[in-house]
């Protein structure tokens, strides 16, 4: 028995302590100039103010869209917010910037390593530049899109998964209702902005991004409890978001999965319609904030599996499977960081993590699992009856 004593053992991880994710780390690709000794074309500077646009010797002559773009970003998003800003040419298309293999995006997520959460691309069109419109906007977009979505996907498939959103160049009041309907497509990492926060139609990338960051990473951009975005906002050829000549096809752009500016009545300023991403609705990452729930869930994930990796597993002698003590740790400590990091904080409503027991690791060196995540809902309609009753109770 030993000799009579108080035995007394340390219990852990109970202070619910979280792993380290970023949130909220963005990083905007804008046509530009270089600046000597400041900024090169193609080189990957970190802003955490306003401030910094002096840092590189960024202007509204020298670079125009890149100083009211990071200025948009900061009028809404806290000084300290980390924004990732690359200049490229814009002689360049979009769909060569965003190219996964080649493509100026590639080196910049590739220099910030891994922290973003997001990819925001914009530019100027060049003089001379002719939009060649199908269903409602530039080639140049779609085939933007379809890359972004490749690059998204390719990142995503090595733990940095992160969402990407371009502008929708091309836009015409006047077939506004022709647009491509969104729902056709599967590109649900990717979304458009038809939005634009100045008169002559520059789109509004930075203030969705600055909207974005300065929220949870689970709000919906479309939240009207965090207060209007801008005081005045646009189309991106011009129409104010409020104007007769557009109001009426704001439901079918809704309907088709584009974002943009929109009014309640009561309500000053203007605000976004939502935050769809180019797929259909019924899929489960057809938005922005699903898309960045899942991405965090991931990241967590892979925070900790990666430390047990070429790790010893307990085999059962009778079954020759996963010993079932080793798969509930495993288990525990994923679904314990997912929980202390995202349920615990109003993120998502629950996690489990489930892992075969049975499956043999022996043979294959190999283990599947699966994650469960509970999201929340949000409430993008709201259905009121109000009528008159002879009484109450």
């Amino acid at each position: 028995m030993g000799l009579p004593n108080v035995n007394i053992t340390r219990s852990n991880n109970n202070l619910g302590r979280t792993v380290n994710t970023t949130d909220n780390v963005f990083a905007m690709l804008l046509s530009g100039a270089a600046v000597a000794s400041k900024i090169a074309l193609g080189e990957a500077k970190l802003f955490t103010s306003i401030d910094d646009l002096t840092t590189y010797g960024i202007t509204s002559s020298n670079n125009a869209l890149a100083f009211a773009e990071i200025t948009a970003f900061y009028s809404l998003a806290a000084a300290g917010t980390k924004l990732w800003v690359m200049l490229y040419a814009n002689t360049s298309l979009l769909a060569t910037v965003c190219d996964k293999d080649s493509g100026a995006i590639r080196t910049l997520v590739d220099s910030t390593s891994g922290e973003l959460d997001g990819v925001f691309v914009n530019k100027v069109l060049p003089g001379g530049y002719t939009i060649s419109l199908t269903e409602g906007l530039d080639d140049d977009v779609w085939n933007a899109v379809t890359k972004l979505q490749a690059l998204c996907e390719d990142f995503g498939s090595r733990n940095l998964p992160f969402f990407a959103v371009v502008p929708g160049f091309g836009f015409l009041k006047a077939n506004a209702g022709t647009m491509r309907d969104l729902n056709t497509m599967t590109k649900n990492q990717v979304a458009i902005n038809l939005g634009s926060d100045v008169v002559g139609g520059k789109p509004a990338i930075g203030a969705l991004a600055g909207w974005l960051a300065d929220n949870e990473y689970y709000h919906n951009a479309g939240r009207v409890a965090s207060g209007s975005v801008l005081d005045a906002a646009y189309f991106m050829d011009g129409t104010a978001a409020d104007s007769k000549d557009i109001v009426n096809n704001l439901g079918t752009l809704h309907d088709r999965r584009y974002i943009f500016f929109r009014k309640f009545n009561g309500k000053s300023g203007f605000y976004f319609n939502d935050d769809p991403t180019a797929c259909s609705v019924t899929d489960d990452f057809s938005s922005i904030s699903w898309n960045r729930v899942a991405n965090k869930a991931q990241k967590l994930a892979y925070s900790v599996l990666v430390e047990k990796l070429n790790g010893d597993v307990d085999t059962d002698p009778i079954s020759g499977g996963i010993a079932r003590s080793l798969v509930s740790d495993w288990e525990g400590d994923v679904e314990a960081a997912i929980n202390n990091a995202m349920t615990k904080k109003g993120a998502i409503s629950a996690v489990k993590c489930i892992i075969d027991p049975d499956q043999v690791n022996l043979t294959t060196d190999s283990m599947d699992a699966t994650i469960q995540i509970v999201r929340k809902g949000q409430a993008k309609t709201i259905n009121v009856a109000i009528g008159y009753v002879p009484t109450i109770g």
